[in-house]
C-alpha cells in the first residue's frame, strides 16, 4: 500500500496533493483503467478515472503490454497507482509521447493555459553510452526550460544499476549513468527495489 512508502520515507505530513496536477510520462502507451479502479477500491482511495486525463496525439491507443514495441502499459499503470495512492487529492495527467521534446512542449503549453503542473514523473532510463552523448546533450535544454517554469522533473535511475546493459545489470559492461536521471535539471530517484528495516521489502518498477 502507498502508506508503506510514506512510512519508509517519513513523509506522512506532506499533504495529499490537493490543487496539484501531477504529470506522468507514459512513452507510447496509457495505463489499464480496470487495474487502476481495482487498486483504488482495495486501498480505499477516493480517485476515479475522472481524475485522470491522457494527452495523446493518437487518440488514446489501447492498453498494451509489449516491451519490444515500447508499449509497457503495466509500468505506467503502476506509476499512476503509486502517485495517486500517495496523493489522493491530486489530479494526474498522462503524456503519451515517445520523445522528450514533444513531452516538454505539451507540458509548457498546459502551463501557459493555467494547468498547475509542478511535478513530472518519468519511468524511463537509457544508458549514456559512447554513441549517444550529443543526443542527450541536446535534450537537456528541454528539462532546463521545464525547471525554469517551476516543474520538478523526476526520473528513475534505471534497472541496470551501475553497469547498465539495457534494463539489466552486467558487470562486464562499462559503468555508466542512465539518462534522463543524470541530467542536471532532473532529479534522479530510486531504482526498482526498496529494502526497508526489519526485513520488509517492496518491489517497484521505475520511479
Amino acid at each position: 500500500p502507498p502508506q508503506y512508502l510514506r512510512d519508509w520515507y517519513n513523509v506522512s505530513s506532506v499533504g495529499d496533493g490537493t490543487g496539484q496536477v501531477i504529470a506522468i510520462y507514459a512513452g507510447s502507451g496509457p495505463p489499464k483503467a480496470t487495474d487502476l479502479t481495482t487498486f483504488w477500491a482495495k486501498i480505499g482511495s477516493p480517485h476515479t478515472m475522472a481524475d485522470i486525463s491522457i494527452d495523446n496525439p493518437n487518440n488514446w491507443p489501447a492498453y498494451a503490454d509489449n516491451p519490444s514495441a515500447d508499449l509497457e502499459g503495466y509500468e505506467v499503470t503502476m506509476d499512476v497507482e503509486i502517485v495517486s495512492g500517495l496523493c489522493p487529492g491530486a489530479k494526474i495527467k498522462i503524456y503519451c509521447d515517445a520523445e522528450y521534446p514533444a513531452l516538454a512542449a505539451k507540458i509548457l503549453a498546459d502551463l501557459a493555459a493555467g494547468l498547475p503542473v509542478h511535478q513530472l514523473s518519468m519511468s524511463a532510463a537509457s544508458p549514456e553510452n559512447a554513441t549517444m552523448p550529443q543526443y542527450f546533450s541536446s535534450l537537456s535544454q528541454y528539462f532546463e526550460v521545464l525547471a525554469a517554469q517551476g516543474v520538478t522533473c523526476f526520473a528513475s535511475s534505471g534497472d541496470g544499476g551501475s553497469n547498465d546493459a539495457g534494463d539489466a545489470y552486467n558487470p562486464t559492461v562499462p559503468m555508466v549513468p542512465d539518462y534522463p536521471a543524470s541530467d542536471p535539471y532532473v532529479a534522479g530517484v530510486g531504482g526498482t527495489q526498496i529494502a526497508a528495516s526489519g526485513g520488509v521489502a517492496g518491489i517497484f518498477t521505475g520511479v
